[in-house]
């Protein structure tokens, strides 16, 4: 777990540390087929704190043993991961949150071909995504400048600032980790 923890710590500090408020595309921060060889944080075990996104926007809470099995679905997100103590992704969440002096969140989204996310929106914090396995692309509606195209393949890192406008589609499967640094003054908001 602590191996896991520091390999994750070591490429992803200097990312959030230097990204100085623009957005930030990393391809294969990660090897792929190391984390293809992870298991996945819920994976065998049951979360308390899980959401179905159905269709563009749709949002039912559930209960659910094994991501794995719900890929069939739109997308699932499962949120909270940073109280599960005995998950790397705690222990990352833990970590990064020391070094920026920040509350750390974690979820991980499972997307099936052709989901989309919510519509174009601003989050209130700066995101660390880690694309895990598949693809997902991404617009990005930097201020002042015009949109951006990206797709995240499995290893790619993106950082977004607080309050960049975007959007996400899945042109095949996807599994990402987003980490979700609160501002100073948030203590209890669950990003989605």
């Amino acid at each position: 777990m602590y191996d896991i923890a520091f390999q994750f710590l070591q490429r992803l500090t200097p990312l959030v540390l230097l990204s100085d408020g623009k957005h930030s595309h990393r391809e294969r921060v990660f090897e792929p087929t190391w984390l293809e060889s992870l298991a996945l944080p819920t994976a065998g075990g049951q979360t308390k704190d899980k959401v179905t996104l159905i269709g563009a926007g749709s949002i039912q809470r559930v209960a659910v043993a094994d991501p794995e099995d719900e890929l069939h679905r739109d997308t699932r997100i499962f949120e909270n991961l940073q109280n599960q103590s005995a998950d790397p992704l705690a222990l990352i969440a833990h970590q990064l949150g020391n070094i920026t002096r920040r509350k750390v969140a974690c979820s991980m989204y499972l997307s099936s071909r052709d989901s989309r996310s919510f519509g174009r929106h601003d989050d209130d914090w700066l995101s660390v995504i880690i694309q895990l396995r598949g693809a997902k692309n991404w617009t990005i509606w930097p201020h002042p400048e015009p949109a951006v195209a990206l797709t995240l393949n499995a290893g790619d890192v993106l950082v977004l600032p607080r309050g960049i406008q975007h959007d996400v589609s899945t042109p095949c499967h996807s599994i990402h980790i987003t980490l979700a640094l609160l501002p100073p003054d948030e203590d209890r908001v669950t990003p989605a």
